[in-house]
């Protein structure tokens, strides 16, 4: 049974997209954010968990080599220890130059 583990992002990627990494940020403290590369990049089809510092609240982002962004950052809402919160990466959730 689950009691202090931190919460966990389950990035699912159904996009034709390889990602680098998963940015996120404290909902409280936007501007104190950080980086967690995906091991080998996230191709398509893939999907990995990444462990939160603490629970809380983030806000995430997508880190892409083409330049797409997510149109709207996800808000994960408070986060208690040992959730899960799912990112699944659809087309449609990405604005790409060009």
């Amino acid at each position: 049974m689950c009691v202090d583990d931190p919460p966990v992002i389950a990035v699912a990627n159904a996009t034709p997209w390889t990602f680098l990494a998963l940015e996120y940020a404290p909902c409280d403290d936007p501007m104190n954010g950080d980086t967690y590369p995906f091991p080998g990049m996230l191709p398509p089809g893939a999907s990995f968990d990444v462990p939160m510092p603490a629970a809380g609240c983030y806000y995430l982002g997508i880190v892409d080599p083409g330049g797409c962004l997510l149109e709207m950052g996800a808000n994960t809402g408070d986060l208690a220890a040992c959730s899960v919160f799912p990112l699944d990466l659809v087309e449609d959730l990405f604005i790409c130059s060009g």
